[in-house]
């Protein structure tokens, strides 16, 4: 019979990227909640203005002065009577703050859920020698090493694609900003990037403050999500970017080969397929797309591309724009810094 505590270290643990989405889920519903709660007491500050018996008389008004008057009253006995009036307004202020609390939180909690955790220990093993005292005993040790390298090496390497995405200057379109509006307008840049990978089947991803790497099954996919990046921008810095400065971003493409598994995590993968999307995008022209020559030679639609006449990591490479060529920045304006290895 199993004791109860091999059930316990039996059980399978939760992936990083479940644990991730649990808590974007969970991150959602309390900031929903938490503003209707602002919303709540906007809309007390507000009746406080308007004296109206039949305006005072609606249902929701009613309710709205029975659960909310209490918290304000409480807010207000703590001012003076001359800022007693604005206690609704402070009660706002104080929800406003909890949310930008819960959301640095829920961001601490994704980066330490995105850590690697050590795997269940499903059951005694036997001690692993750790010196050699016989012949005997080292021959042993050399045949188990020879085979434990032969499984390594027969591991199943998968065919994927590889798209690196950073977004151009981060540091300096943040500078003079409110944190507000930072938070916000990043927010929903990183909404737009995964709402474009979920629509382009996009199957693992690793971020970080201003960029992702992440992994496609098929190499049309993986250009179709980074052109729909490009073309989402404009639109997305008229309406929902909150800074002066226009984010802008650069793509980087590579296929290849790698060994990787259903549990395997982005960011633990030591492949040169990523190392060199990573390259391409840094490389990569503001508002373009980068690929070398054997990821464009397998691609069934080329329009748009145009040969670079550049190499990175000794392969020729193609970009694609959504601007005119013309509209592009050159890459000799860069700094040194956004294109270095």
């Amino acid at each position: 019979m199993e004791s109860p505590t091999s059930s316990r270290i039996s059980r399978p643990v939760p992936s990083a990227a479940t644990a991730t989405a649990a808590l974007d889920r969970v991150q959602r519903i309390v900031d929903l909640v938490l503003s209707l709660l602002i919303l709540a007491a906007l809309l007390l500050f507000a009746a406080g203005f308007f004296r109206a018996s039949s305006f005072a008389s609606l249902w929701p008004v009613m309710q709205l002065h029975r659960f909310g008057d209490p918290f304000v009253a409480s807010i207000a006995a703590l001012l003076p009577a001359a800022a007693r009036t604005y206690a609704a307004l402070l009660l706002a202020a104080i929800i406003y703050a909890v949310m930008l609390i819960a959301d640095r939180l829920f961001a601490a909690a994704r980066q330490s859920a995105a850590k690697p955790r050590p795997a269940a220990i499903k059951g005694k093993t036997a001690p692993v020698a750790t010196t050699v005292e016989s012949e005997k005993a080292r021959a042993k040790l050399l045949a188990e090493y020879q085979q434990i390298e032969k499984t390594l090496m027969d591991a199943k390497r998968r065919r994927c694609t590889f798209l690196s995405v950073d977004v151009v200057n981060s540091t300096g379109i943040k500078s003079g900003e409110s944190q507000v509006a930072v938070t916000a307008s990043f927010r929903a840049y990183e909404e737009l990037l995964r709402k474009t990978f979920k629509a382009t089947h996009a199957w693992k991803d690793s971020w970080t403050p201003d960029g992702v790497m992440v992994c496609f099954l098929n190499l049309s996919d993986a250009v179709n999500a980074a052109q729909t990046i490009l073309r989402q921008l404009q639109s997305f810095n008229e309406r929902e970017n909150r800074l002066k400065a226009p984010f802008e971003v650069r793509c980087g493409v590579n296929e290849g080969e790698v060994v990787i598994f259903e549990d395997s995590s982005v960011e633990r993968l030591v492949e040169e397929t990523i190392d060199v999307a990573g390259h391409m995008q840094k490389y990569a022209k503001p508002a373009t797309l980068r690929l070398g020559k054997a990821a464009y030679d397998a691609l069934e639609d080329r329009s748009g591309f145009r040969a670079t006449g550049e190499e990175v990591d000794g392969w020729a490479t193609y970009e694609w724009s959504a601007k005119p060529v013309d509209e592009t920045i050159p890459a000799s304006t860069l700094r040194p810094e956004t294109a270095s290895d």
